[in-house]
């Protein structure tokens, strides 16, 4: 799925009702695992996604809305981790820099993205089964025996385990980026492409590792950004009154004699809700805390 303004597309499938469903949250989550999912609506016959179903969703979108996708998307489900966000330099060209550009694309045999997608479409249409070279993996076993030791350390001092989708991520980054290159390459130089190789060397891997460890910076820099934006919009919460509040607000209260009516009128507010059993069980010596004249 590919969409020039991606917001409306996630807005819609992270909707939900409430208390009672999470919108397309869990759809998402079991496609994104290569699970098997299935679903019916009332008015048609039920639909099934059979499992490792190649599925992505990719699209721009500007700040303002991504604010707002990154909340949804973090509310601890996991679906964020899902997603790879990347806010690239967009430098504007100047009028010179652009006309070279153009004259350089002329020369060359693809001039656009399409002849290569086009490409990759025709020698995918038939499943083709890919495998990391013997250096590649051993750089994945060395990275997720690292992130094993990782969990198990902080279990055992008694912190939240990290959770990150990011090994799946390099590895899917890795399979893209091999065979984009091959295609991409092969399209220069003039040669024909019958079958892409079906082996991700290592460089390509290596580079996977190095753009899905941008883009996780990138995503953590915004997703921080959005909790300190939302943090500081919503009112502070409030804690119960303790033993050494409930006698700061007797003293401060004018008057050698408190009547619960009164303080519980007049008093801060925070103090309002104090009983009667807890102003007369800790009043200090010199303030007398009295109920009601029937107590």
């Amino acid at each position: 799925m590919v969409c020039t303004e991606i917001f409306d597309v996630l807005y819609k499938l992270l909707q939900g009702d409430g208390d009672v469903s999470s919108g397309d949250t869990s759809l998402l989550c079991e496609l994104f695992s290569g699970e098997q999912a299935s679903f019916s609506f009332g008015t048609q016959s039920q639909r099934d996604i059979p499992e490792k179903m190649p599925f992505c969703i990719f699209g721009s979108i500007q700040v303002y809305p991504l604010a707002k996708i990154i909340a949804l998307l973090d509310q601890g489900h996991g679906l964020l981790d899902r997603f790879l966000i990347v806010v690239p330099l967009c430098l504007r060209p100047t009028p010179a820099s652009s006309t070279e550009s153009r004259e350089n694309l002329k020369q060359l045999r693809v001039s656009s993205f399409t002849d290569v997608m086009s490409n990759v479409t025709d020698l995918l249409v038939v499943p083709q089964n890919f495998t990391f070279s013997t250096e590649a993996s051993q750089i994945i076993k060395s990275m997720e025996e690292e992130f094993i030791c990782q969990i198990n350390e902080a279990i055992s001092s008694g912190q939240v385990p990290p959770k990150s989708k990011k090994i799946d991520l390099i590895m899917r980054a890795a399979l893209a980026i091999h065979i984009f290159s091959r295609v991409t390459k092969a399209l220069l130089e003039g040669d024909d492409l019958d079958s892409i190789p079906s082996e991700v060397s290592v460089d390509h891997l290596e580079a996977a590792v190095y753009n899905v460890s941008y883009c996780e910076m990138q995503k953590s820099i915004l997703s921080q950004f959005v909790k300190d934006v939302v943090s500081s919009a919503l009112d502070p919460p409030t804690f119960c009154p303790t033993i050494s509040d409930i006698k700061t607000g007797l003293l401060l209260f004018p008057g050698k004699l408190v009547t619960y009516t009164a303080f519980r009128s007049s008093g801060p507010r925070s103090l309002r809700s104090t009983s009667e059993e807890e102003g007369t069980t800790i009043y200090p010596a010199s303030v007398i805390f009295i109920g009601h004249p029937d107590s």
